[in-house]
């Protein structure tokens, strides 16, 4: 028989070890053990991601969201960062303050009184002109929830301030990405330390089951179903990684939307790829022309049916010889073909 000790050490173990732990980005480095994994956790040198940015409100003090430099005079972030849900508004560009490349912690005297310190480590900030943002932004559901900050005066290309690449029009993010942020954890809120860990993208109805809810747009939002990481208080705006065909990162999303307890159920992400057009990336010939290229493609088929019906009826009627309407039929596939891949191989080229 077993003894009282023994039997309650195993109920403790039953009852805890049916509960997933909710493992947040963490402000020191962590190895956790969650369902026979193992999940890491760390802080970043921000130069290796020298295009992340902090957006600070000047009157408060306090940092709003995060952000990426999408050239050396705009950042890109949530639009509901810079909206005021009682005035059903957006707020004046000059409240905000955008800081990039600083290595050292960011005080609240400094945005409020001005004693920005432009350090060594490259630490730099710009004012907001102006916004730029999608005309059906809804801040209910986030729909059109990106916008483009204008800086007064451009940053200077260096070791610690970049600029962010971004992913081609048609990208699907799929698979892992690399979140990255400034915000808080569940134990600290100080935003000085560059945080990042790993999540599992999700689309369609894996995040409407995630969310419970169905007005995700899955055209131009996605989901991670991570159980391990995710966003919190101050990361909305913050970029997601992810890797190109080519093998090299592209941003993918920014973050907006988490759980009130920032548990790690899941975030929802604005799609950069489906954005581009906002961020001043024209849309490529095949997109823009997609139906044309279809049409033209369904005209050229039935060009080549109506080519061969003659030849048939030639040879009926006509008594033309077989070999000189195999060679015709043959001349026209080859034209007809010619002509359809040079034009979709002219349409699908890379817009760089």
């Amino acid at each position: 028989m077993m003894g009282y000790p023994l039997i309650i050490a195993l109920v403790v173990i039953a009852i805890y070890g049916s509960h997933s732990t909710a493992i947040i980005l963490s402000s020191e480095e962590n190895i956790v053990v969650e369902r026979n994994e193992v999940s890491k956790h760390h802080i970043v040198d921000p130069t290796e991601y020298n295009f992340m940015a902090r957006i600070f409100n000047k009157s408060l003090g306090s940092m709003e969201c995060g952000g990426f430099l999408r050239s050396m005079d705009e950042v890109v972030t949530a639009a509901h960062c810079i909206y005021n849900n009682d005035t059903k508004s957006f707020k004046d560009p000059e409240d905000f303050l955008v800081a990039v490349g600083c290595v050292n912690p960011i005080t609240k005297r400094e945005i409020l009184f001005k004693r920005r310190r432009e350090d060594e480590s490259g630490c730099k900030f710009r004012s907001v002109i102006a916004f730029k943002n999608h005309e059906d932004y809804n801040s209910i559901t986030q729909s059109g929830d990106m916008v483009v900050l204008k800086l007064g005066t451009p940053f200077k290309p260096s070791p610690s301030i970049g600029i962010a690449n971004l992913p081609k029009h048609g990208y699907i993010a799929s698979g892992s990405g690399i979140l990255l942020g400034y915000g808080c954890t569940k134990t600290s809120c100080d935003n000085s330390k560059l945080l990042m860990a790993e999540v599992s993208i999700a689309r369609g109805q894996t995040c409407e089951k995630i969310w419970k809810s169905s007005w995700i747009n899955n055209e131009t939002q996605f989901c991670t179903n991570s159980h391990e990481a995710g966003g919190c208080h101050g990361d909305s705006g913050s970029p997601l990684l992810c890797l190109d065909k080519d093998g090299g990162q592209v941003v993918c999303g920014i973050l907006l939307r988490g759980t009130p307890n920032c548990s790690t159920v899941g975030n929802v992400y604005a799609d950069i790829a489906a954005n581009l057009e906002l961020l001043g990336v024209p849309r490529p010939l095949i997109i823009e022309c997609q139906y044309c290229i279809r049409w033209f493609i369904v005209l050229t088929e039935i060009i080549s049916v109506c080519i061969v019906m003659y030849c048939i009826h030639s040879v009926h009627i006509n008594g033309v010889k077989k070999t000189e309407v195999f060679a015709l039929v043959l001349f026209s596939i080859i034209f007809v073909g010619g002509i359809t891949v040079g034009f979709l191989d002219y349409c699908t080229k890379d817009d760089e």
